[in-house]
């Protein structure tokens, strides 16, 4: 959650009222491997792919890039909790609004950059909310397809590799034959 603020500058500004819950972090990260799960990126092709995730530690689930989170039964089970951390701040006249976003939103969108585009992009309260799930969305699709471009060069790449391994061994096999 962020405040959109008036600093003493009095300029606008975020201020940061959560810190994400995620497996890079030291004490999320203790708390996880301590009541038994275990934290890996993905593996694709025996690759590391992706950001740090939560796993069972006989089991690919659930794979969550989170530590916390409402009503997910398998990862309380290993250490994902629902327990916010809590941040108390009075609010007082420079305080303009108030965003609370999951990973959805903070994955694709600074805490300036939100504050920046609620106030570029929306005149009123009512309209806010949706512009920024709209625009976070359509970030969050141009990120998984630039991903999946990327996935599908190297994998034409591989494939490119493979016909030439196979046209490699046919002449290798045509020589010897003959030789």
């Amino acid at each position: 959650a962020i405040i959109g603020n008036i600093d003493d500058q009095g300029q606008m500004s975020a201020l940061e009222l959560s810190i994400d819950h995620k497996p890079f972090r030291e004490c999320e990260k203790a708390r996880v491997l301590r009541e038994g799960g275990k934290i890996e990126k993905s593996l694709v092709d025996d690759k590391e792919v992706g950001p740090l995730r939560v796993w069972k530690q006989d089991e690919d689930i659930p794979g969550i890039a989170i530590t916390r989170s409402l009503g997910d039964l398998i990862a309380h089970k290993i250490g994902c909790s629902a327990e916010p951390e809590v941040k108390m701040k009075e609010l007082d006249e420079d305080d303009k609004f108030i965003v609370m976003g999951s990973d959805g939103v903070w994955d694709v969108m600074s805490s300036a950059e939100a504050v920046g585009f609620i106030m570029l992009n929306c005149e009123d309260k009512e309209t806010a909310a949706q512009k920024l799930v709209e625009e976070c969305r359509e970030r969050w699709e141009l990120l998984n397809e630039i991903k999946r471009k990327q996935t599908q060069m190297v994998l034409e790449q591989q494939e490119t590799d493979k016909k030439r391994q196979l046209e490699k061994m046919n002449q290798l096999e045509k020589n010897i034959v003959c030789d």
